[in-house]
Order: C-alpha cells, then structure tokens, then sequence
C-alpha cells in the first residue's frame, strides 16, 4: 500500500543509554498508541505512524517528524495530537505553536498566558475584605473557567502574584469577580490591592486555574470552607445546584459580623448551608457528624488553614484520600526547617544547579535564567510544578495529593526540596 504521510515518533524505551530522563519516561508511548487509535476513527488509513526509536531527541519528551514535508513537532497531550492530525494531515494546515526548529533541544517556553483585564469596581463588603470586579480590557468575553478555579494576579508591575478565588457564576464570561481579604502583611499584595488598586486600572492575569475542581460525578458533595475559604465555594455551589447535585455547605467564621458570604450562600443553598462560629471552628468531632460516615459515590471538599483540613482529615479515618479535596491557603512556613543544599540537574538542558540551604529550586532557576511558571512562591497554587525524573522529593506544597506525593514524579519549586541525605534531583526541564 502506498502511504500519503509517514508520521515517525519517538518511542525509546528505558535503556542504559536511555534512562528515564528519555522520552519513554513523558508518555510518548502511550500517546503514540493514542495517535494510532486517532488516525483509524478519522479514517486515515493511508497514514502511517511508525515507530522511530530514538530521533535524537529525547530532552524533548514526545516528538514526532512527519514525511514528506519533514515537519518536526513536540506534543504532550491527546488535545496535541488532536490538533496535529485534524489540522495538519487532514487540512494540510501545519500546527505553529507545536513546530520544532531545527536544532532545537527543547520547546521554547511560552511564559504565562496573559490577560490584561480592566479593574470595572471596587467595593467593600466587610471588615477589611473588598470585592474586586474585573472585566477584559478589550471588550468581550473573557475565557471561561469552571467552578472552584482560581485566577493569579500579576500585582505592582508583577513584582508580587498571588491567587484569588473566583467567586462568581461559571456562566458568566462577560466578567471574573474575587474577593481579597487584607490580611498578608508579610508580602503586601493584599494590602496593595486594597491602598492603590482603583476603578479604571489594568491589571494582568494569567488564565484561571482549577485545583478544587467538582468531581460532577459523585452522589454526594460536602463543602467545608473556614473564614476566606469559603470563596471557591461560592461558584461550586451555585454549579451544583444548578445541575441539581445532592450538597451540603458548612461555613466556619469567627462570628456573625465576619460572614459576610452568608447571605449569598442562604440563597443558593436554602437549607443546606450550615454556619459554625467562634468555639465551634475547630471542633471535628461535632461538624463531622453530618459526614463521618463515608458512602460510595461521596466527596469531600475543604478550603482554610491547615489546622482546619488536618483536624477534619483526622476525624474521618475512614474516607479513601482520593475521595477528599484540599486547598490552603495559609503557607506551612515550619516545613522551611532544617533545610540542605543539593544539587537539581535539569535533564532537558543537561545542566546542572546548586540549590544552596538558603535558595528553593525556583530561585536556582531564577537565577540561570531558566524560564518556569509561578506564582504563589509558597505552595499553595500548582503554578510552579514541575516533573521529577530520578531522587527522593521532601514534598512541602498544599497542592499535590497524598498519592502524587509517594508516585514522586512531580513537585513544586516554589517550596519542596530534595529529601534529606539525597544529594541530587533530576527534573523534567
């Protein structure tokens, strides 16, 4: 059979010539399986995907070349390969963003997805908390996001970024709304939205994130949030009742006067929202009784200070871990003891740092120049995440589940370390 295209890809398995910083270690064999599958339901059957052991390379994870037109590409995703072969070899349309140059040794880094959005109202809702209501400073709608998501802002010339949780419907594209407390006097970034920040003023954004996503699947949601926490709950419930989910709210403030979401959440949650105050925060036992007992099918969501998540967690030994969802935000700064130096080699660049005892691997990165993505600089976002290829990782985020933890292929360079006595990490960069 004559072939229109070749598409080779590189699949190298682990060798000793190719250990797992190769390509075989970011999944490009299972996504060429993908791309196979792809082509025969797009009916491209005279395509053919070969596989290519090693194109020399590796440091770039998945790459492909396709023939004739000798077209080189790096991919990560299904949605890549996608793009790929419903743009490119169906419509003859190459993919830009995804095309290597020749020479090339890694994908040059995109840096963050920038929106420039227009400060529309400020307004102040409760004892040092405003809300801030932002819309795209071209007009229009501006990128959708789902329930729970969080917005970085690039604060005073981008000096300072901190996350915010969006707190208005999914539904509305035209706007983002977050709410800011002016508590973070260590870093200046609530108080500078609150002091300079004013009507008509643009501000950058990256793109919304979701770390507290609904899992619209389950037969039961439980929603703790304490104080600010309760924000991402806010866009969450309304999704949930919108979709006619089985949900209950359990808000926990110091008193009445410093609940100023209450009313709003009365609305949207009618009967199932229960307010805890004063005393009542941190007793488990009590607040717990409404879920203690796990059912198949029920998650769990909690936002606020570690005091609270750990206290809740250890009333409730028996929920699986996957099944319960956890956002800080408050920093565990005590996990910043008892800090060594080690060295990060970074496997796509094959370059090696020195994270001194008083650096984190973000700032080693900072330093050589080395772009990454970040934002919170205390692990609380995900911004800053990156892949781990050889070493122990002392994990110190708020981000990663227990299980990611122990799989200990990704991390965040913001704030974990190697583990103590490893002298040596290899990441994915």
């Amino acid at each position: 059979m004559h072939y229109r295209k070749h598409i080779f890809c590189c699949v190298n398995e682990r060798t000793e010539n190719h250990p797992r910083s190769c390509c075989s270690a970011r999944g490009s064999i299972e996504l060429r399986a993908y791309m196979k599958q792809r082509a025969k339901a797009l009916g491209l059957d005279d395509i053919r995907v070969n596989n290519a052991g090693c194109l020399e390379r590796c440091e770039l994870g998945p790459a492909m070349v396709i023939y004739p037109e000798g077209i080189w590409y790096h991919y990560d995703s299904e949605a890549d390969i996608d793009e790929i072969l419903e743009s490119h070899v169906l419509n003859g349309k190459p993919v830009d963003r995804l095309q290597l140059k020749d020479g090339d040794k890694f994908p040059e880094h995109a840096g963050f997805d920038r929106l420039n959005l227009n400060v529309a109202a400020i307004d102040s809702v409760g004892a040092g908390l405003v809300r801030i209501e932002l819309r795209n400073s071209k007009g229009g709608n501006l990128p959708k996001f789902d329930a729970g998501a969080h917005l970085d802002l690039l604060i005073d010339r981008d000096r300072l970024r901190r996350s915010y949780s969006l707190t208005n419907h999914p539904v509305e594209r035209e706007r983002y709304v977050i709410h800011v407390l002016n508590r973070e006097k260590h870093s200046g970034a609530s108080e500078w939205l609150h002091t300079t920040l004013k009507p008509g003023d643009v501000i950058q954004a990256r793109l919304p994130e979701n770390v507290l996503a609904i899992h619209e699947s389950a037969t039961r949601h439980f929603l703790v949030g304490e104080g600010i926490g309760i924000a991402p709950f806010l866009s969450m419930s309304a999704r949930l009742r919108d979709i006619g989910a089985e949900f209950y709210v359990y808000y926990l403030a110091d008193s009445r006067s410093n609940a100023p979401f209450e009313r709003t959440l009365q609305e949207i949650c009618a009967q199932n929202l229960e307010t805890h105050y004063s005393s009542e925060r941190f007793k488990a036992n009590r607040l717990t009784d409404s879920f203690r007992k796990y059912a198949a099918g029920d998650h769990l969501y909690l936002c606020g200070s570690r005091d609270m998540v750990s206290n809740i967690q250890g009333a409730l030994p028996d929920w699986p871990t996957e099944c319960i969802h956890t956002e800080h935000f408050f920093p565990d700064h005590g996990a910043r003891l008892n800090p060594q130096a080690f060295n990060v080699t970074l496997a796509r660049r094959q370059k090696t740092l020195r994270v001194s005892d008083q650096k984190t691997i973000l700032d080693a990165l900072r330093d050589a120049d080395i772009p990454i993505d970040y934002a919170c600089e205390e692990g609380l976002c995900g911004a800053c995440r990156v892949g781990v290829l050889y070493g122990e990782v002392e994990h110190r985020d708020s981000v990663l589940t227990g299980a990611e933890k122990s799989a200990n292929t990704t991390m965040m360079a913001c704030i974990s370390r190697a583990a103590k006595g490893q002298t040596r990490l290899i990441l994915d960069i």
